[in-house]
Order: structure tokens, then sequence, then C-alpha cells
């Protein structure tokens, strides 16, 4: 199916929607699913009536992922956790084993997410995997994507390496806050700060660890 986790709060609504649904039109084309806008609209609006109705009986700061799926013959489906943000640095830790940076499938979002649980798998519970591809180039995590500060300036890694456009990186691209350049292996003791980026849970510091 493909897959959107959009951010929703009482007082912000959808975080980026527009570009979440941009994207999800790109990765129904490329896919070839049937994409029905309109539906997707309603049903997100749906959700979101059902999560304010509910507001004063909800724990917590109001933060919600919703998920939604969109199926091959263009079923909706829609569905809403609560977010629990951790507020400590985040340590992350090289998979055991490369991507192919031309592997299409690793630039749409999709529930077919056995390269990144694999890729999880590799490293101790706790730590967040960073993956890297047969170039030798450090691409993204399993869920976020990946900032890196570099000589006073801020980087993160091309789509060309095999990168998911995340929402949040396409908007700080499009704002001018970060640059695209390819992170080799080699060059990542360099590095000033990594950051982990992504709509849902915004920015996030991460330490990396030695294998």
């Amino acid at each position: 199916e493909l897959l959107e986790t959009i951010g929703w709060s009482p007082g912000a609504g959808f975080a980026h929607l527009p570009v979440h649904l941009a994207r999800l039109t790109r990765c129904a084309a490329f896919y070839g699913f049937p994409l029905d806008q309109v539906r997707v609209r309603e049903q997100l609006d749906a959700a979101a009536r059902a999560l304010r109705a509910s507001e004063d009986e909800l724990p917590g700061d109001g933060r919600w992922r919703v998920r939604l799926c969109i199926d091959a013959e263009g079923g909706v489906s829609v569905s809403s956790t609560q977010i629990v943000l951790a507020g400590s640095v985040q340590p992350v830790m090289l998979a055991a084993e490369p991507v192919r940076h031309d592997d299409a499938h690793l630039r749409f979002k999709t529930t077919r997410r056995g390269i990144y649980e694999r890729a999880a798998a590799s490293v101790p519970e706790g730590v967040e995997v960073l993956l890297w591809n047969d170039l030798g180039h450090v691409t993204e995590s399993s869920i976020a994507n990946l900032v890196y500060e570099l000589d006073g300036r801020r980087f993160t890694p091309p789509l060309s390496d095999g990168v998911l456009p995340g929402v949040l990186r396409e908007v700080l691209l499009g704002e001018g806050q970060i640059e695209e350049r390819s992170l080799p292996t080699a060059e990542l003791p360099r590095v000033q700060k990594l950051h982990l980026v992504n709509g849902l849970r915004g920015w996030r510091r991460a330490e990396l660890r030695a294998r």
C-alpha cells in the first residue's frame, strides 16, 4: 500500500498536508495506483473531526500520527495513534549492510518496509539505524531524513543516493535552510552535528555510535 504518516494537532490541524498529498500523488503515479484526492480529503477530514470530538478525553499534549494508506484498487484507510516525543539525544549506528543507491523503491513511502526492518534489526535495541549505500554514502535512518552540520553549513544527502523525499526535508530545502550533499561514511568523524528530521517528529539530535 502507499503510505503517508501525517502529524495532526488540535491547534494546527494537519502538518504540511499539501506536501504530503503531492508526494502521495507522485507515488501513486509511479506504482500505477488509482488515487481519488476527494475521497482522501474526506477521510482525513473525518479523522480530524473524530480527534477534535474526543479531545477532552485524550491524554497527553494532543499530538497525533495519522496513517493514510492507499491500496492497489484505490481504497483509502486512515488510522490515528498518539505521538510521544522523546527529548533526549537519539543514538544512531550504521546498518550492517548497504542498500542500493539506484533502488527506486527507496524513493517512495509504502508499506513495503523489508529493507528498513532488516537494517533496524542489525543495530541494538534503542539505537536508530543509519542506512548507507553501495557508493559508501550515508543516506537516512529507517524513519527520518538526515541533516548534518559541516564547516558551519547544514546538508542533507541527495535523492540520487537512494533517499526518501521526506516532507520536512522538502520544506527545509525550499526555505534554503539546508543544502544537498552526499555524506561519505569516511567523513562521519568530521561531522559537527547530526540531526534526524521528519514531518511527524520535527528535529531530533543524533549521536553516532560505533558498530
